[in-house]
């Protein structure tokens, strides 16, 4: 055996050339790797905020419906005008709230909110999902072709 495979030059030069270059490429396809991640959350975040923007419209106008129909009770029903106006009102104070703050911020309240009351929390959330599938299924309806009537052909 030579003095270089005794000592292990070669190999340790090897190897030694392996993780330099090997730590290098990681450090730099982490680098990558982070940097497209962060744009991409980025650009999740800002998609996030513009359909937080886009519901809290929504809600907007369903208060303001909720107002207009108060209204037209008014004289009727005072009582069951009253709860819709507070209703409404409701609902335009979390919308303004919400307006105000990132998604983040919200996910952060709902999170915390959901460990100090989740019966409410899970109570909250399968009377949204039933809101949400019934207008799912009235919009769903009103966007469907109706089908053309069948005509029987006749026996020859």
């Amino acid at each position: 055996m030579s003095e270089a495979d005794q000592s292990g030059a070669t190999g340790d030069f090897g190897s030694n050339s392996g993780t330099r270059y090997g730590a290098a490429g990681s450090a730099e396809s982490t680098d990558t790797g982070k940097n497209s991640f962060d744009g991409t959350r980025e650009k999740l975040k800002g998609f996030a905020n513009a359909q937080k923007d886009a519901g809290l419209d929504q809600v907007e106008s369903l208060a303001e419906a909720a107002h207009k129909a108060a209204d037209s009770l008014d004289g009727k029903n005072a009582g069951i005008a009253g709860l819709l106006h507070e209703a409404a009102d409701g609902l335009d104070r979390m919308s303004h709230s919400f307006r105000d703050r990132d998604v983040g911020e919200i996910y952060g309240t709902l999170h915390d909110f959901a460990r100090r009351q989740p019966l409410t929390f899970m109570a909250g959330s399968f009377a949204a999902g039933l809101l949400l599938a019934r207008f799912l299924k009235t919009s769903g309806e009103k966007t469907r072709r109706p089908e053309p009537p069948y005509h029987p052909s006749p026996s020859l």
